[in-house]
Parts: structure tokens; sequence; C-alpha cells
């Protein structure tokens, strides 16, 4: 639970502090409006699912999905990654049907300067960071919104 809130609010220092030059840029939301406009997207089935965010590292990527290794959050504040292969690793597939948003961040200065960018599903690699925001469908993870992130 710690660790939605967390993701929750990076991101939406992450969004809230975007900037938006031409038309190859997703337009950034502000403040709190970024969580209602996300939260508005719902799910078109709809089913009473819990929204959530979940972060980590892409482990491999198939035709229209992914295994995220899920992002630990230890000491309510520090965010671990899991050696690959270890115990402590949490695998998700990451379900993406054709609706999905993607966006790509460039975060500079350990996050003083962030650029947000159109992405596409082809942009996710092995190693890639990312953050979704979705539900899940059994052991699946179903995302409406998926965010790239590339620290330079």
């Amino acid at each position: 639970m710690i660790q939605q809130y967390i993701l929750t609010a990076v991101l939406a220092l992450a969004v809230a502090s975007s900037t938006v030059h031409g038309d190859d840029q997703v337009q950034a939301m502000e403040g709190n409006a970024a969580f209602e406009n996300i939260a508005a997207y719902g799910n078109n089935a709809g089913q009473s699912r819990e929204a959530v965010w979940i972060g980590g590292k892409v482990r491999s990527v198939s035709e229209d999905s992914f295994v995220l290794s899920r992002t630990i959050v230890t000491g309510g504040s520090c965010v671990k990654i899991p050696e690959e292969g270890s115990q402590e690793e949490e695998l998700v597939t990451v379900r993406c049907p054709d609706s999905v948003l993607f966006e790509l961040q460039i975060i500079k200065g350990g996050g003083a300067e962030i650029k947000t960018l159109k992405a596409q599903f082809s942009d996710i690699e092995k190693g890639t960071g990312l953050e979704a925001y979705g539900y899940f469908d059994g052991e699946e993870f179903v995302p409406e919104r998926v965010c790239l992130e590339i620290d330079v």
C-alpha cells in the first residue's frame, strides 16, 4: 500500500513538472488534476476493479505483454529493484490492450527536469524501468497507462 502512494506521488511530481514543446510530447497535467484524469480512464468492462500503480524493471517482452520485476519499498521511502532470479523478486505479466497510453519520461538531474514524450509498446525493452497504472485481472496486470523512465 505504501508503495502505491510513493509511486503515485513520484509520478504526480513528474507529470506536474513536465514541459510541453511540439506535437511529440504529451500535454502535462497539473497538481492533483493528474490523479483525477488518470482515475477517469476507468475500465471499459464497467466492472469494479481497484486501479493501482506498479513499478519496476522489464525482464522480458512478448508480442502484446511484458514481464515486470516489481520494485520493493523498504524503510518507508527507499525503492529497491531485486536482483534477477532472487527469492525476493516478484514477477508480474503485464498484458497491454490497444487502448494503453504510453509515455516516455526523460529525467534529468535526479528529477529536477522531466520531459514527457509520447511512446509506444515497441519502445519497451528488457531492462527498461517503468511505472504502470491499471488493475489486476487474476495474475496478470492490465495497464491503462504505462510511463517508461530514462534517467540521463
